[in-house]
């Protein structure tokens, strides 16, 4: 039985009468209910925990591979430009940006 049906027998009791122990029952019912939020709780707080445990392990990667990457770029960049002599050709000691590394046909 649940809290509004044992509502509805106080509300409207049946010819027999409410049970003597409906109280002890609604109390009951209230008890493990909160039990039952309780460890819901516990529950959703521990999921909590362990999302924000991978969101910072997330985090961490993401700057770990934007420095690879940037040093990656760096390295490209400073061979690319002081590579050696190209015999006078403008375009080789020009350094190169971002954008010229995503045009197709470029290489660095």
């Amino acid at each position: 039985m649940d809290f509004t049906e044992m509502l509805e027998l106080i509300r409207n009791p049946p010819e027999s009468g409410v049970p003597d122990d409906i109280f002890d029952q609604m109390g009951s019912y209230v008890l493990g209910r909160e039990q039952r939020d309780r460890d819901a709780l516990e529950g959703a707080q521990h999921r909590i925990a362990e999302l924000e445990s991978s969101s910072q392990a997330h985090t961490d990667e993401i700057a770990r591979l934007k420095a690879q990457n940037f040093d990656l770029l760096m390295s490209t960049g400073a061979g690319s430009a002081g590579g050696g002599d190209s015999g006078g050709d403008d375009e080789s000691d020009k350094a190169l940006t971002t954008d010229d590394l995503f045009e197709t046909g470029t290489t660095p």
